[in-house]
């Protein structure tokens, strides 16, 4: 697939790590990426939250972009933003020659996973055609477990790998959907759907969300009809949870570097005189 062939417009229940430490041990490890295309540390970013919120607006602000879409509007977004690809896929083996395409195309500088969920799920339907239609579970005393999932996420891995260790920025999507059991919805938008293993390669993981929490009165919401990026895991400040800035109001890829490169020394009211100065700018 190549570039001409683009299309015309150009608290949560999050991912345990610990489940899953044999196939982090067994999988593809990521290298210490190279200087980025555009002289910057390339970043592995994780965006996440419910839909409409901006997941993939925010993935496309990042240079000259791919943006390998799993559910064919992405277009939308890309059309906006002149330096943009917009690459829709039906099948794991079509995001493996866009990756492809892309790490040996010095013109992209960022490849966008949109959304990691599909890419779970298209990488295990590869791995079942290839063993026959074989599925990744066995059922014991009438429950599903999974097994073989190594070898499915080592497809995963192996392309999240080669974008790295191009210098290329890697961003994943995640959704956020309703927690149902026996097909009624118990809790609303607190299940997490994603690539289980993007804690292991993302250094930034940012929660799209309506409102800024106030961390001194429980419950109290500033700002609820306005989205956030709330941020969930900085890796450039390594666990100092508290130096890090818990809210960023410009999300993208220039906030973060503005933002997130450095230990944070404000406090939440910093933040919220931040929202209403741009409030009052608009």
């Amino acid at each position: 697939m190549s570039f001409d062939e683009k299309g015309e417009g150009a608290a949560l229940i999050r991912p345990s790590t610990k489940s899953f430490s044999r196939q982090i041990n067994s999988s593809v490890k990521p290298s210490n990426p190279p200087q980025g295309p555009d002289g910057r540390v390339p970043l592995s970013v994780e965006f996440y939250g419910r839909y409409g919120f901006g997941k993939t607006h925010a993935a496309t602000t990042f240079p000259c972009s791919a943006l390998i879409d799993t559910e064919g509007k992405g277009h939308i977004v890309t059309s906006k933003f002149k330096d943009a690809k917009w690459f829709p896929v039906r099948s794991f083996g079509e995001i493996r020659n866009v990756v492809h395409t892309c790490i040996e195309n010095p013109d992209v500088k960022t490849v966008i996973f949109d959304s990691s969920a599909d890419l779970v799920q298209w990488a295990r339907e590869e791995w079942s055609e290839e063993h026959g239609g074989k599925k990744p579970m066995t059922m014991v005393e009438g429950v599903a477990i999974p097994f073989q999932y190594s070898e499915i996420y080592h497809k995963i891995d192996e392309l999240l790998r080669l974008c790295l260790d191009s210098g290329r920025n890697v961003i994943l999507t995640g959704k956020v959907d309703h927690t149902y059991r026996d097909g009624d919805v118990v809790s609303e938008y607190t299940q997490w759907k994603g690539y289980k293993k993007v804690e292991y390669w993302t250094m930034i993981r940012i929660q799209l969300v309506k409102g800024l929490e106030d961390p001194e009165v429980k419950g109290k919401i500033h700002y609820p009809d306005f989205i956030f990026g709330k941020v969930e895991k900085n890796g450039f400040i390594g666990g100092m949870k508290d130096r890090t800035k818990p809210y960023l109001i410009d999300i993208s890829v220039d906030g973060i570097y503005r933002e997130l490169m450095s230990p944070w020394t404000g406090k939440f009211e910093d933040i919220l005189r931040e929202v209403e100065s741009r409030i009052s700018s608009f």
